[in-house]
This record gives structure tokens, sequence and C-alpha cells, in this order.
């Protein structure tokens, strides 16, 4: 029994339960951060901060069939005389069809019910009838164990739900590796109406993306926008003069100076909303005011100089109206 992995592929327009409560809810990465992951696997690529291969992620799959044979161990008990509960583990992903592209499971394990319902209580001590196939998904947690599974974990169990046609869904969760727990979460056809949604709008905007359309989702904030809005090369000022919400936030980043701690906030979101509007622009002129979002190299090492090998950030600037003020 080993480590199950993933088993979807961006290749194959494949949308991972892993991920998906990415796209829902505040959870390990931005929506953008997927789409740019799902674009760079596409293109053959490496993947950006993939999480993957932090130490922790590491040690939980690695913790899986450990954690899994616990979890059977404390089954036992519940078996009614005859009753058989198996446990495998899918090789292969369970897959539902978009309109353009799929949801995809890769499973940690599946439960086999036979003959007749097993009744299991979970940690909150709510009881269920379970039967046939029950789709397993393992954590192992280092918080409290008092702390609510996180939202995006049951949304993944959702999407399990959905790719595989099973009624029952439980989560174990090994806490700071002694405590074993088990929720276990019925179909939810809302949550599920919400991951095909979701589903559907990330392949739209993944097509839009490699045909060249501003199809990001909304910058989480300022330094995501300029990771989003790329350059287009050139510096030539471009007249916005008559772009009424750019005056407005140009007015907000140059007078958020009171606080400095709600200050660095507003002007955190201006500037995110300008680079949205700039676009790909680097200099734009609106009235007095000059609008710089250039595209910089600087050394990749400060010691020793490499021939060819730098580093390209993008500066932020405003200038005119009898103020300078600069923001990366």
């Amino acid at each position: 029994m080993g480590d199950s992995g993933r088993k979807t592929s961006y290749k194959r327009k494949e949308l991972g339960g892993s991920v998906i409560g990415s796209l829902l809810v505040d959870s390990f990465k931005t929506p953008n951060q997927i789409l740019k992951d799902a674009l760079h696997e596409y293109e053959g690529k490496e993947a950006i901060n993939d999480i993957a291969n932090e130490p922790k992620v590491i040690a939980g799959r690695m913790l899986e069939p450990v954690i899994l044979k616990m979890f059977m161990d404390r089954l036992e008990p519940f078996c009614q005389d005859k009753q058989k509960v198996k446990m495998t583990v899918p090789k292969t992903a369970h897959l539902y069809q978009l309109k353009n592209g799929k949801l995809g499971s890769s499973l940690d394990g599946m439960l086999h019910i036979s003959p007749g319902n097993l009744e299991l209580s979970d940690y909150t001590n709510k009881s269920f009838s379970l039967k046939n196939k029950v789709v397993l998904e393992c954590k192992n947690y280092s918080g409290a164990a008092d702390d609510e599974p996180y939202p995006a974990y049951k949304y993944q169990i959702q999407q399990a739900l959905l790719t595989t046609g099973c009624e029952y869904g439980i989560l174990v969760r090994l806490v700071r590796g002694w405590q074993l727990q088990w929720f276990i979460y019925p179909r939810d056809h809302r949550m599920i109406d919400q991951i095909i949604n979701a589903g559907n709008d990330f392949w739209d905007r993944f097509d839009g993306i490699k045909n060249g359309h501003d199809y990001w989702y909304p910058p989480k904030d300022t330094k995501e926008a300029s990771e989003i809005y790329r350059s287009n090369g050139s510096k030539e000022i471009q007249d916005m003069s008559t772009h009424n919400k750019l005056g407005i936030l140009i007015e907000q980043y140059v007078s958020a100076s009171t606080d400095e701690k709600d200050a660095k906030k507003r002007k955190d979101a201006a500037s995110m909303y300008m680079k949205e509007i700039l676009g790909g622009h680097e200099v734009v002129k609106f009235n007095d005011y000059t609008v710089k979002h250039t595209t910089n190299q600087k050394k990749k090492t400060k010691t020793i100089t490499i021939p060819g090998e730098f580093t390209s950030y993008r500066r932020f600037t405003i200038e005119g109206g009898n103020k300078w003020v600069k923001k990366k």
C-alpha cells in the first residue's frame, strides 16, 4: 500500500481535488497561482513555488499508508458479523467531464463495505450509515485537535464524491503524530454546483490566457498584480487622462500617508487596481501625473557577477502633482 500521489494532469486539462478549494476559499495558493501552475505544466515548464516539494507535504504523503492502516484497525470493532470492510488505493484518477475540461480526484483510498451498512460515528459524534463504496482522504495535521478541518479539504471531499458517484466521504486526520480523527461528509449538492462552476470558469480562463487574453482572476494583492500584468516592452507614454477611475486611484495612492499601516493597505489596493488598468503599458500619463510600471533587471548575485545572468522585476512609480512616490 503506497502513496496515492497525483494522478491528474493539467496537460490533459484535469483539475485536481487538492486545488479546487483554492478557487473557492482562502487556501495554500491563490487562484492565479493555480492558473500559472496549470499553464506551466501544459507548456512543459517547471511549477512555480510547488508546495508538493515542501518537507511537510512530502512527510504527509509518506505517512498516508500509516494513517490509512491506523484507520482500518480502528474500524474493526464497528463491523457486524460476516461484514467485510476493505480498503483499496485507486491506480488512476476519477474524472468528471466539464464543458471545456475535466475535474479529477486522485484518491488516497476507497472503502468497500459488504454486505449491509456500516454504522459509524465520527469525531463530531454524528452517526452515519455507510454502504457500498466510501471515499477516503487522509491528512497529517500539526495544529490543535479541536481545529476545524480546512474548508479546502471539504471541497476536496465533495469533488471526490462528484467524480466517483459515491454518497459519503471520510477525511482521516492524524493530529500531531498520534491522535487519529475522522470526519464523515455526505454529498452536498450546493458545494458540488460551486465546484462545477469553478471548474468551468477555470478552464475558460486557462484557454483565454493561452490565446493571449487577460483572463486572470482578480489579483490577491499588488505584488500578484505585478506578476500578472506583464510589460508590453514599450516605454512610450500612453495618455489615460480621461480614465476617471485611474485619477481617483492616483489620488488615493499619493495621499495615503496619515496612518502608516492603514496607508500601506490603501496604497497596495490602489496600486493593484492601477496595474490592472495599465495592463501591459509601462508608462501612462494622467493629466499632470506620469504612472510607470517598468521592467528592470538586477544581478542574480551581489558578490559574483555572472555575465548574462539577471533577474527581472517590475517597479511601480507615480510622478507629478508635486509628489513622487515609488513602489516595487
